[in-house]
């Protein structure tokens, strides 16, 4: 991961204070909205939780007429979601405490929140389809029967994103973490599950310490 390459001089220095832990995240989420979403952590005196993440979802068009036909053929099996699509892109900034469920430190809970950038893109402006009729008539790749632009607002949003993260060896980990993003625009509600990489926690000899 690219994120681990620019880290790499941190995880080492982490490493050496024993206190710290530097490490990233991908994971593939869904509810109302499904996509998957990147973050890096740092865990300041093993409780502190410092997070930045990028996230890309997406969801059928809520707005899509009721008589609405796409265009052309998809190779994609049929319960998989057909465009077009409302999409949220979400650029998040939050902060958590981290609790320590064992003592050894592979199971432990983040209650974390904070604010996001998101750039929320919606088609709109729906209306009849005056294009051409495709090939050979529209007979062998038919068009849409209706026309639409897709219209981007960028609203600042809340967020609520507890987690639990099992840190199966030094360096690698599991995590299932709910989400909550509101914006005055549109509400995120999802579930991700995903894998941790980095500094994920201490050797066996030194287990963290109590976060109470």
């Amino acid at each position: 991961m690219l994120f681990l390459s620019l880290l790499g001089p941190y995880l080492v220095e982490a490493q050496s204070q024993n206190r710290h832990a530097v490490y990233g995240f991908g994971q593939l989420a869904t509810g109302n909205y499904y996509g998957f979403d990147l973050s890096a952590n740092y865990v300041l005196d093993e409780r502190h939780v410092f997070q930045f993440t990028f996230g890309l979802y997406q969801r059928r068009a809520q707005s899509i007429p009721i008589d609405y036909n796409g265009a052309g053929f998809s190779i994609m099996p049929n319960w998989w979601p057909a465009g077009p699509f409302d999409i949220m892109r979400n650029l998040q900034l939050t902060y958590g405490r981290m609790y320590q469920l064992e003592e050894s430190g592979k199971l432990r809970a983040i209650l974390s929140g904070g604010l996001a950038l998101s750039r929320v893109t919606e088609p709109g402006n729906w209306r009849d389809y005056e294009g051409p009729s495709g090939g050979f008539g529209g007979q062998f790749w038919p068009q849409p029967n209706w026309d639409y632009d897709y219209i981007s607002n960028n609203r600042l949003s809340v967020v609520f994103n507890p987690r639990i993260e099992f840190a199966f060896a030094r360096f690698y980990g599991f995590t299932l973490s709910p989400s909550i993003v509101v914006n005055a625009q549109r509400t995120l509600i999802n579930v991700g599950v995903g894998h941790v990489i980095g500094l994920v926690r201490r050797k066996k000899s030194t287990p963290f310490k109590s976060t109470g």
